[in-house]
């Protein structure tokens, strides 16, 4: 679909509004809030973080996720503000909700939620392999890059299109962006653009998650892009059994020599992966 259509899409609203849905709207009007003060600090942030239980023990177990690299245990919401940001707390902390206000009676949702974990860690890994890599916006990315999926699936339980969206989930790669345009108005990657914007978040996540399903041109963000790109064909070759929308293609296979990886490369990432298998279930609670 042309860019202009995309603007007058009638489903665009509708996907802003699940910004301000209640467990979601709290948490992002009160960080959004916090840095857009004069002066900030660690405990601002952590004490938004910590009133909900919930929602702190999930930014936790991201924060503490062996993929995004940080020696030894974080064990407290203020000791991950100071050794990893505050931009990256804030991102996590709404992607925390977002898990929240996109828990559904439906189980693919979890495994939706399963292969993003999956191509975040899979990012995270590449981040090590090609320098000069921002290993916590890969993670990040890789984390959120299906959240327009999600989206699309929020809005069809609440129409009549709702048995037809759970038909896409049996669609990969092209495909599947085809049958999104025809049934919604716009693919799964253009509604998580227009999601995150609407939750303030940065170009340097936002821009590699729109372009997932395609190589990246020329431009400031053009490396971590192709690297979230990469993480999502690969998740078909290295997570095949949980339920995922990826194809790992012949562009794939182009990219990745082009980055100087090879077989090594591959068995190395799947092993990485692998040892973390029980803890990504544990969380998605599959």
């Amino acid at each position: 679909m042309e860019a202009g259509k995309h603007e007058i899409c009638p489903a665009r609203g509708k996907i802003q509004q699940l910004t301000s849905l209640p467990s979601l709207a709290v948490v992002k009007y009160q960080l959004v809030k916090a840095l857009n003060k004069d002066s900030i600090s660690i405990e601002d942030i952590s004490d938004i973080v910590k009133h909900d239980q919930a929602l702190a023990s999930r930014v936790l177990a991201i924060a503490n996720s062996a993929f995004l690299g940080y020696p030894g245990r974080i064990g407290a919401i203020d000791q991950a503000v100071m050794l990893l940001g505050f931009d990256l707390v804030r991102s996590i902390s709404l992607a925390a909700s977002m898990f929240n206000v996109f828990a559904s009676q439906y189980g693919n949702l979890k495994q939706i939620w399963a292969h993003s974990y999956v191509v975040a860690s899979i990012a995270s890994g590449l981040c090590d392999k090609l320098q000069g890599s921002e290993k916590g916006n890969c993670f990040l990315s890789g984390l959120l890059h299906d959240i327009g999926r999600l989206a699309l699936f929020r809005i069809a339980s609440e129409s009549d299109m709702d048995t037809q969206i759970h038909e896409l989930a049996r669609l990969r790669g092209d495909a599947l962006l085809k049958a999104e345009e025809e049934m919604s108005g716009c693919s799964h990657t253009q509604a998580a653009k227009w999601f995150l914007e609407h939750l303030y978040f940065p170009d340097e996540i936002i821009v590699p998650i729109e372009k997932h399903h395609e190589l990246a041109g020329e431009g400031p963000l053009k490396k971590i892009s192709n690297i979230i790109f990469l993480a999502e064909g690969l998740s078909d070759i290295i997570c095949p059994l949980i339920a995922h929308d990826s194809k790992w293609t012949e562009a794939h296979v182009k990219l990745f020599s082009e980055m100087g990886l090879g077989d090594k490369d591959i068995d190395d990432l799947k092993a990485s992966v692998e040892t973390e298998e029980a803890s990504i279930a544990k969380f998605f609670d599959l």
